[in-house]
Protein backbone atom coordinates (compact mmCIF):
# COMPACT_ATOMS: atom_id res chain seq x y z
CA UNK A 1 0.00 0.00 0.00
CA UNK A 2 3.00 2.43 1.16
CA UNK A 3 6.47 2.68 1.69
CA UNK A 4 8.46 4.73 3.87
CA UNK A 5 12.43 4.82 3.98
CA UNK A 6 14.80 7.63 4.54
CA UNK A 7 15.18 10.74 7.87
CA UNK A 8 14.42 14.18 7.45
CA UNK A 9 11.23 16.06 5.93
CA UNK A 10 8.42 14.03 4.50
CA UNK A 11 8.78 13.71 0.84
CA UNK A 12 4.99 12.09 -0.35
CA UNK A 13 4.83 10.50 -4.21
CA UNK A 14 1.84 9.87 -6.08
CA UNK A 15 2.09 7.85 -9.24
CA UNK A 16 -0.41 8.13 -12.79
CA UNK A 17 -3.26 5.62 -13.26
CA UNK A 18 -2.17 2.26 -14.52
CA UNK A 19 0.87 2.15 -12.34
CA UNK A 20 2.21 1.97 -8.81
CA UNK A 21 4.21 3.85 -6.28
CA UNK A 22 7.22 1.20 -7.89
CA UNK A 23 6.86 4.25 -10.13
CA UNK A 24 8.96 6.71 -8.28
CA UNK A 25 11.83 3.81 -7.37
CA UNK A 26 14.70 5.83 -8.88
CA UNK A 27 13.32 8.94 -7.21
CA UNK A 28 12.68 6.71 -3.78
CA UNK A 29 16.72 6.43 -4.51
CA UNK A 30 17.52 9.80 -4.91
CA UNK A 31 15.95 11.35 -1.95
CA UNK A 32 16.02 8.91 0.63
CA UNK A 33 19.73 10.40 1.92
CA UNK A 34 18.13 13.70 2.72
CA UNK A 35 14.32 12.87 2.76
CA UNK A 36 11.62 10.70 4.25
CA UNK A 37 10.27 9.22 1.17
CA UNK A 38 6.78 7.89 1.36
CA UNK A 39 5.56 6.56 -1.60
CA UNK A 40 1.65 5.54 -2.21
CA UNK A 41 -0.56 3.27 -3.82
CA UNK A 42 -3.12 5.14 -5.35
CA UNK A 43 -6.72 2.74 -4.74
CA UNK A 44 -7.18 0.05 -7.40
CA UNK A 45 -3.18 -0.24 -7.51
CA UNK A 46 -0.74 -1.86 -6.33
CA UNK A 47 -1.37 -3.44 -3.33
CA UNK A 48 -4.27 -1.17 -2.22
CA UNK A 49 -7.78 -2.03 -2.72
CA UNK A 50 -10.48 -0.40 -4.10
CA UNK A 51 -13.27 -0.19 -1.08
CA UNK A 52 -16.33 1.00 -2.82
CA UNK A 53 -18.27 0.19 -5.66
CA UNK A 54 -17.46 1.75 -9.05
CA UNK A 55 -20.86 4.35 -9.17
CA UNK A 56 -19.87 5.83 -5.64
CA UNK A 57 -16.11 6.24 -5.85
CA UNK A 58 -14.93 10.35 -5.90
CA UNK A 59 -11.48 11.89 -5.54
CA UNK A 60 -12.06 12.50 -1.90
CA UNK A 61 -12.20 8.83 -1.28
CA UNK A 62 -8.51 8.94 -3.01
CA UNK A 63 -7.30 12.12 -1.40
CA UNK A 64 -8.93 10.35 2.39
CA UNK A 65 -7.14 7.35 1.32
CA UNK A 66 -3.77 9.21 0.90
CA UNK A 67 -4.58 11.09 4.31
CA UNK A 68 -5.22 7.71 5.92
CA UNK A 69 -1.36 6.77 5.23
CA UNK A 70 -0.16 9.92 6.45
CA UNK A 71 -2.04 9.43 9.43
CA UNK A 72 0.04 6.54 10.20
CA UNK A 73 3.52 8.27 9.03
CA UNK A 74 3.44 11.90 9.90
CA UNK A 75 2.63 14.42 12.93
CA UNK A 76 -1.01 15.81 12.11
CA UNK A 77 0.27 19.19 11.65
CA UNK A 78 3.57 17.83 10.00
CA UNK A 79 4.44 19.77 6.76
CA UNK A 80 5.42 17.73 4.03
CA UNK A 81 6.38 17.99 0.30
CA UNK A 82 4.07 16.44 -2.32
CA UNK A 83 4.53 15.03 -5.90
CA UNK A 84 2.14 14.31 -8.33
CA UNK A 85 1.94 12.86 -11.50
CA UNK A 86 -0.89 12.67 -14.14
CA UNK A 87 -4.32 11.49 -12.11
CA UNK A 88 -1.47 11.30 -8.73
CA UNK A 89 -1.33 15.29 -9.59
CA UNK A 90 -5.24 15.39 -9.52
CA UNK A 91 -5.13 14.04 -6.13
CA UNK A 92 -2.60 15.91 -5.06
CA UNK A 93 -4.49 18.92 -6.24
CA UNK A 94 -7.02 18.18 -3.87
CA UNK A 95 -4.91 17.30 -0.73
CA UNK A 96 -4.01 20.99 -1.46
CA UNK A 97 -7.16 22.28 -1.61
CA UNK A 98 -8.06 20.22 1.88
CA UNK A 99 -4.73 20.87 3.92
CA UNK A 100 -2.71 23.84 2.20
CA UNK A 101 -1.04 25.31 5.42
CA UNK A 102 0.62 21.39 5.71
CA UNK A 103 2.53 21.51 2.21
CA UNK A 104 5.91 22.63 2.33
CA UNK A 105 5.90 22.24 -1.87
CA UNK A 106 4.04 20.95 -4.39
CA UNK A 107 5.10 19.21 -8.15
CA UNK A 108 3.06 18.42 -10.54
CA UNK A 109 3.29 16.99 -13.62
CA UNK A 110 0.83 17.30 -16.19
CA UNK A 111 -2.37 16.59 -13.27
CA UNK A 112 -5.17 15.55 -15.76
CA UNK A 113 -7.62 18.18 -13.91
CA UNK A 114 -9.43 18.38 -17.09
CA UNK A 115 -12.64 19.60 -14.66
CA UNK A 116 -10.40 22.75 -14.21
CA UNK A 117 -11.02 23.56 -17.72
CA UNK A 118 -13.93 25.19 -19.40
CA UNK A 119 -15.96 23.04 -21.08
CA UNK A 120 -15.85 24.59 -24.13
CA UNK A 121 -12.31 24.87 -23.87
CA UNK A 122 -10.51 23.22 -27.18
CA UNK A 123 -8.64 21.67 -25.06
CA UNK A 124 -11.05 19.95 -22.38
CA UNK A 125 -13.32 19.11 -25.49
CA UNK A 126 -10.00 16.80 -27.02
CA UNK A 127 -10.27 15.25 -23.81
CA UNK A 128 -13.74 14.49 -23.40
CA UNK A 129 -13.33 12.76 -27.25
CA UNK A 130 -10.62 10.98 -25.10
CA UNK A 131 -12.87 9.44 -22.64
CA UNK A 132 -15.62 8.80 -24.71
CA UNK A 133 -13.94 6.39 -26.84
CA UNK A 134 -12.08 4.48 -24.30
CA UNK A 135 -15.70 3.99 -22.83
CA UNK A 136 -16.85 3.06 -26.27
CA UNK A 137 -13.90 0.25 -26.47
CA UNK A 138 -14.79 -0.81 -23.06
CA UNK A 139 -18.49 -0.77 -23.60
CA UNK A 140 -17.95 -3.18 -26.98
CA UNK A 141 -16.55 -5.78 -23.99
CA UNK A 142 -12.71 -5.36 -25.57
CA UNK A 143 -11.42 -3.82 -22.72
CA UNK A 144 -7.82 -3.93 -24.56
CA UNK A 145 -8.91 -2.02 -26.98
CA UNK A 146 -10.13 0.87 -24.61
CA UNK A 147 -6.81 0.18 -22.74
CA UNK A 148 -4.98 0.99 -26.29
CA UNK A 149 -6.79 4.18 -26.59
CA UNK A 150 -5.77 5.56 -23.59
CA UNK A 151 -2.09 4.65 -23.79
CA UNK A 152 -1.99 5.74 -27.05
CA UNK A 153 -3.49 9.16 -26.33
CA UNK A 154 -1.00 9.78 -23.71
CA UNK A 155 2.16 8.40 -25.22
CA UNK A 156 1.74 8.44 -28.88
CA UNK A 157 -0.14 6.48 -31.70
CA UNK A 158 0.80 2.37 -31.87
CA UNK A 159 2.43 3.02 -28.25
CA UNK A 160 0.20 0.25 -26.97
CA UNK A 161 0.61 -1.79 -29.74
CA UNK A 162 4.51 -1.97 -28.92
CA UNK A 163 3.99 -3.44 -25.57
CA UNK A 164 4.66 -7.27 -24.93
CA UNK A 165 1.64 -9.12 -24.32
CA UNK A 166 1.85 -9.20 -20.99
CA UNK A 167 1.82 -5.78 -20.40
CA UNK A 168 -0.55 -5.05 -22.66
CA UNK A 169 -2.97 -7.67 -20.86
CA UNK A 170 -2.42 -6.04 -17.48
CA UNK A 171 -2.93 -2.68 -18.52
CA UNK A 172 -6.28 -4.03 -19.85
CA UNK A 173 -7.19 -5.54 -16.65
CA UNK A 174 -7.01 -1.86 -14.72
CA UNK A 175 -8.96 -0.01 -17.40
CA UNK A 176 -12.13 -0.70 -14.98
CA UNK A 177 -9.94 1.68 -12.29
CA UNK A 178 -9.26 4.55 -15.53
CA UNK A 179 -12.87 4.39 -16.06
CA UNK A 180 -13.27 4.90 -12.45
CA UNK A 181 -11.22 8.08 -12.72
CA UNK A 182 -12.41 9.65 -15.42
CA UNK A 183 -15.83 10.13 -13.64
CA UNK A 184 -14.45 10.89 -10.24
CA UNK A 185 -12.82 14.10 -12.19
CA UNK A 186 -15.93 14.96 -14.31
CA UNK A 187 -17.96 15.16 -11.16
CA UNK A 188 -15.54 17.77 -9.53
CA UNK A 189 -16.87 21.22 -9.14
CA UNK A 190 -14.99 23.38 -11.62
CA UNK A 191 -13.57 25.53 -8.24
CA UNK A 192 -10.40 27.79 -9.24
CA UNK A 193 -10.24 30.40 -6.52
CA UNK A 194 -8.33 28.49 -3.64
CA UNK A 195 -5.57 28.21 -6.44
CA UNK A 196 -4.61 31.81 -6.20
CA UNK A 197 -4.75 31.41 -2.31
CA UNK A 198 -2.29 28.36 -1.75
CA UNK A 199 0.99 30.13 -0.84
CA UNK A 200 3.20 27.28 -1.29
CA UNK A 201 5.72 26.99 -3.59
CA UNK A 202 4.56 24.97 -7.21
CA UNK A 203 6.85 23.36 -9.68
CA UNK A 204 4.63 22.71 -12.81
CA UNK A 205 5.93 20.15 -14.71
CA UNK A 206 5.04 19.35 -18.70
CA UNK A 207 6.49 17.30 -21.76
CA UNK A 208 6.60 19.37 -24.87
CA UNK A 209 5.56 16.57 -26.88
CA UNK A 210 2.37 16.20 -24.48
CA UNK A 211 -1.30 16.15 -25.74
CA UNK A 212 -2.83 19.38 -26.01
CA UNK A 213 -5.18 18.73 -22.61
CA UNK A 214 -2.38 18.16 -20.32
CA UNK A 215 -0.48 21.47 -21.75
CA UNK A 216 -3.64 23.53 -21.44
CA UNK A 217 -4.01 22.71 -17.51
CA UNK A 218 -0.36 23.52 -16.74
CA UNK A 219 -0.56 26.83 -18.70
CA UNK A 220 -4.24 27.78 -16.48
CA UNK A 221 -2.49 26.64 -13.46
CA UNK A 222 0.52 28.68 -13.73
CA UNK A 223 -1.61 32.01 -14.46
CA UNK A 224 -3.41 30.70 -11.24
CA UNK A 225 -0.93 29.78 -8.59
CA UNK A 226 1.42 32.46 -7.23
CA UNK A 227 4.28 31.21 -6.62
CA UNK A 228 4.33 28.75 -9.37
CA UNK A 229 7.45 28.18 -11.60
CA UNK A 230 7.25 26.01 -14.72
CA UNK A 231 10.07 23.15 -16.42
CA UNK A 232 9.55 22.05 -19.74
CA UNK A 233 11.09 18.74 -20.65
CA UNK A 234 11.83 17.63 -24.33
CA UNK A 235 9.44 14.34 -23.51
CA UNK A 236 6.30 13.58 -23.34
CA UNK A 237 3.25 12.81 -20.64
CA UNK A 238 5.16 9.30 -18.95
CA UNK A 239 8.31 11.76 -18.75
CA UNK A 240 8.72 10.87 -15.00
CA UNK A 241 8.65 7.34 -16.42
CA UNK A 242 10.33 7.40 -19.41
CA UNK A 243 13.22 10.10 -18.78
CA UNK A 244 13.29 9.48 -14.60
CA UNK A 245 17.34 10.47 -15.38
CA UNK A 246 16.07 14.08 -16.56
CA UNK A 247 12.63 14.66 -14.54
CA UNK A 248 13.83 13.08 -10.62
CA UNK A 249 16.88 15.68 -10.35
CA UNK A 250 14.76 18.61 -11.22
CA UNK A 251 12.03 17.66 -8.50
CA UNK A 252 14.76 16.98 -5.68
CA UNK A 253 16.45 20.61 -6.89
CA UNK A 254 12.77 22.23 -6.18
CA UNK A 255 12.49 20.32 -2.94
CA UNK A 256 15.45 21.41 -1.32
CA UNK A 257 14.92 25.26 -3.02
CA UNK A 258 12.28 25.41 -1.05
CA UNK A 259 13.35 23.71 2.23
CA UNK A 260 16.14 26.03 1.67
CA UNK A 261 13.62 29.08 1.45
CA UNK A 262 11.25 28.20 4.27
CA UNK A 263 14.33 28.04 6.70
CA UNK A 264 15.11 31.30 6.04
CA UNK A 265 11.47 32.88 6.55
CA UNK A 266 10.22 33.42 9.48
CA UNK A 267 8.44 31.38 11.50
CA UNK A 268 5.28 31.03 13.58
CA UNK A 269 5.48 31.24 17.29
CA UNK A 270 5.29 27.12 18.89
CA UNK A 271 6.74 25.48 21.41
CA UNK A 272 10.19 24.92 21.41
CA UNK A 273 11.87 21.86 20.03
CA UNK A 274 14.98 20.79 20.68
CA UNK A 275 17.49 19.18 18.39
CA UNK A 276 16.78 15.59 17.54
CA UNK A 277 18.54 12.91 18.28
CA UNK A 278 16.49 10.05 16.87
CA UNK A 279 12.85 8.16 17.93
CA UNK A 280 13.64 6.95 21.44
CA UNK A 281 10.86 6.05 23.62
CA UNK A 282 9.76 9.03 26.24
CA UNK A 283 7.83 8.02 29.59
CA UNK A 284 4.69 9.65 27.95
CA UNK A 285 2.58 11.33 31.03
CA UNK A 286 3.60 9.16 33.86
CA UNK A 287 5.90 6.48 34.76
CA UNK A 288 2.58 4.51 35.41
CA UNK A 289 1.90 4.89 31.94
CA UNK A 290 4.69 3.28 30.94
CA UNK A 291 3.88 0.14 33.72
CA UNK A 292 0.95 -0.24 31.70
CA UNK A 293 2.48 -0.55 28.59
CA UNK A 294 5.07 -2.77 30.03
CA UNK A 295 2.34 -5.21 30.89
CA UNK A 296 0.55 -6.01 27.90
CA UNK A 297 -0.81 -2.53 26.34
CA UNK A 298 -3.28 -3.57 23.68
CA UNK A 299 -2.91 -3.03 20.54
CA UNK A 300 -5.95 -2.34 19.27
CA UNK A 301 -7.95 1.28 19.35
CA UNK A 302 -9.53 0.09 22.50
CA UNK A 303 -9.31 2.54 25.44
CA UNK A 304 -7.80 1.88 28.45
CA UNK A 305 -7.96 4.05 31.67
CA UNK A 306 -4.72 5.90 32.73
CA UNK A 307 -3.48 5.22 35.98
CA UNK A 308 -5.58 6.38 38.75
CA UNK A 309 -2.26 7.82 40.98
CA UNK A 310 -2.48 11.09 38.32
CA UNK A 311 -4.28 13.78 39.88
CA UNK A 312 -7.13 13.45 37.52
CA UNK A 313 -7.78 10.49 34.60
CA UNK A 314 -7.97 9.80 31.31
CA UNK A 315 -7.90 7.39 29.32
CA UNK A 316 -5.28 5.94 26.26
CA UNK A 317 -5.19 3.75 23.50
CA UNK A 318 -2.47 2.39 20.88
CA UNK A 319 -3.12 4.00 17.48
CA UNK A 320 -0.27 2.34 15.56
CA UNK A 321 2.56 -0.11 16.59
CA UNK A 322 3.58 -2.79 18.14
CA UNK A 323 4.89 -1.08 21.62
CA UNK A 324 6.22 -4.32 22.73
CA UNK A 325 8.15 -4.40 18.93
CA UNK A 326 10.65 -2.33 17.00
CA UNK A 327 9.14 0.42 15.31
CA UNK A 328 7.07 3.38 15.54
CA UNK A 329 4.39 3.51 18.40
CA UNK A 330 1.24 6.49 18.21
CA UNK A 331 -0.79 7.08 21.39
CA UNK A 332 -3.94 8.58 21.21
CA UNK A 333 -4.21 10.12 24.93
CA UNK A 334 -7.57 11.77 26.60
CA UNK A 335 -7.15 13.71 29.70
CA UNK A 336 -9.99 15.00 31.70
CA UNK A 337 -10.78 18.73 32.89
CA UNK A 338 -8.06 19.12 35.58
CA UNK A 339 -5.58 16.88 35.08
CA UNK A 340 -1.75 17.52 36.38
CA UNK A 341 1.09 15.73 35.33
CA UNK A 342 3.65 17.08 38.47
CA UNK A 343 7.40 17.42 36.63
CA UNK A 344 8.68 14.55 35.20
CA UNK A 345 12.15 13.79 33.47
CA UNK A 346 12.00 12.41 30.16
CA UNK A 347 14.16 9.44 29.11
CA UNK A 348 14.55 9.47 25.86
CA UNK A 349 12.58 11.87 23.45
CA UNK A 350 9.02 12.86 23.60
CA UNK A 351 6.84 14.22 20.37
CA UNK A 352 3.44 15.10 21.21
CA UNK A 353 0.48 17.20 19.70
CA UNK A 354 -2.83 18.77 20.83
CA UNK A 355 -5.58 17.64 18.53
CA UNK A 356 -8.44 19.42 20.55
CA UNK A 357 -8.79 21.00 23.65
CA UNK A 358 -5.73 23.02 25.96
CA UNK A 359 -2.73 21.96 27.71
CA UNK A 360 -0.20 23.79 29.41
CA UNK A 361 3.41 22.72 29.51
CA UNK A 362 6.65 23.77 31.09
CA UNK A 363 10.28 22.85 31.43
CA UNK A 364 12.05 21.84 34.58
CA UNK A 365 10.57 22.03 38.08
CA UNK A 366 9.54 24.96 38.81
CA UNK A 367 6.26 26.68 37.84
CA UNK A 368 6.47 29.89 36.71
CA UNK A 369 4.43 31.45 33.98
CA UNK A 370 7.06 33.01 32.36
CA UNK A 371 8.36 29.48 31.74
CA UNK A 372 4.85 28.16 30.70
CA UNK A 373 3.00 27.82 27.39
CA UNK A 374 -0.50 27.26 26.40
CA UNK A 375 -1.11 25.42 23.57
CA UNK A 376 -4.48 25.05 21.61
CA UNK A 377 -5.43 22.32 18.64
CA UNK A 378 -2.56 22.11 16.27
CA UNK A 379 0.31 22.93 18.68
CA UNK A 380 3.30 20.52 19.22
CA UNK A 381 6.46 20.09 21.22
CA UNK A 382 9.32 18.16 21.62
CA UNK A 383 11.18 17.24 24.50
CA UNK A 384 15.07 15.89 24.73
CA UNK A 385 16.63 13.04 26.13
CA UNK A 386 16.45 13.50 29.97
CA UNK A 387 14.70 16.59 29.80
CA UNK A 388 12.37 17.77 32.88
CA UNK A 389 8.73 19.09 32.05
CA UNK A 390 5.04 19.09 34.08
CA UNK A 391 1.83 20.01 31.95
CA UNK A 392 -1.99 20.50 32.86
CA UNK A 393 -5.24 21.08 31.05
CA UNK A 394 -7.95 23.45 32.64
CA UNK A 395 -11.13 21.72 30.04
CA UNK A 396 -9.32 18.76 28.61
CA UNK A 397 -7.47 18.06 26.12
CA UNK A 398 -6.89 15.34 23.36
CA UNK A 399 -3.21 14.27 22.81
CA UNK A 400 -1.25 12.62 19.75
CA UNK A 401 1.96 11.07 21.28
CA UNK A 402 4.46 9.37 18.75
CA UNK A 403 7.47 7.66 19.69
CA UNK A 404 9.52 4.03 18.67
CA UNK A 405 9.00 0.94 20.57
CA UNK A 406 10.28 -1.69 22.32
CA UNK A 407 8.86 -0.10 25.39
CA UNK A 408 10.49 -1.66 28.46
CA UNK A 409 9.64 -0.62 32.35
Amino acid sequence: MFNETGHGRAVVLLHSSMSSRNQWRALVEQLQSHYRVISIDLLGYGESRMRRRDTDYRLMDEARHVEAILAKTLLPCEKFHLVGHSYGGVVALSLAQRAPQRLSSLTLFEPIAAHLLPPRDPARQEFDQMVEMVRQGAAGGDAAAGAARFIDFWSGAGAFAALPELKQSAFATLLPKVLMEFRAVEQERRVTSWLRDLHAPVCLMHGSSSPAPARRVMAMLATLLPLARRIEFGAGHMAPVTHAEMVNPEIARFIANADAAESDAPQPAVAPQPQRRGWNWAKPLAVGLVALVCAGMSHSAAWHELPAGLSRGGRYAVVSGDPGAAGRVILRVELEPGFELPPHRVQGELQLVVLSGDLTIGRGTIRHPAGMRTMKSGYFASFGEHETWFASTEHGATLQIFSVGPIRS
